[in-house]
């Protein structure tokens, strides 16, 4: 009896494990925060080790312009659509290599892992990449080397004035 309970709280948790939140990258060299807009999902690299050849910089993005922006605070993961125990219809930025591939998603594991194919045309020429959940911050990047987005810092028009 105990075995069923533990096996449909496992089921009931990986049914309702959400894509949102913070994931290592498989290298362990990009954490991708991953959040909801409307009905689509949307992954933003906030914390990269840092690439002293490029200096972070996007330099492999096939529009100029965005040469001199860092790929951290980019959105690299775009349009993610929840489908059933998938998402799908999404697009991902590869910074190294500048290329933008269509994208699907899943969760497995209990929700930990998250297998991100990214593809060109049909699904099955890609490549698949698992991303883990950082729960905790000593599960992301470590080190000196390693750049942030900077914190949001409130400006006068958006702090709550006290009383």
């Amino acid at each position: 009896m105990k075995f069923v309970i533990i096996a449909l709280c496992f089921l009931s948790l990986s049914t309702f494990a959400q894509i949102e939140g913070r994931w290592l990258s498989e290298t362990k060299e990009g954490e991708i925060e991953m959040y909801k807009e409307g009905n689509k999902y949307f992954g933003k690299l906030v914390r990269a080790k840092l690439n002293k050849e490029t200096n972070n910089m996007d330099v492999h993005n096939p529009d100029e312009n965005e040469h001199k922006n860092s790929i951290v605070g980019k959105v690299i993961v775009k349009d993610l659509k929840k489908d059933g125990d998938d998402w799908n219809g999404g697009t991902i930025y590869d910074p190294k290599s500048g290329k933008t591939y269509k994208s699907k998603a899943k969760l497995e594991k209990g929700g930990q892992v998250l297998k991100l194919r990214g593809y060109i045309g049909i699904s099955w020429i890609g490549r698949t990449s698992e991303w883990s959940r950082v729960n905790d911050p000593s599960q992301g990047i470590q080190g000196d080397d390693v750049v942030s987005m900077p914190e949001v810092i409130p400006t006068p028009a958006t702090q709550t004035p006290t009383p």
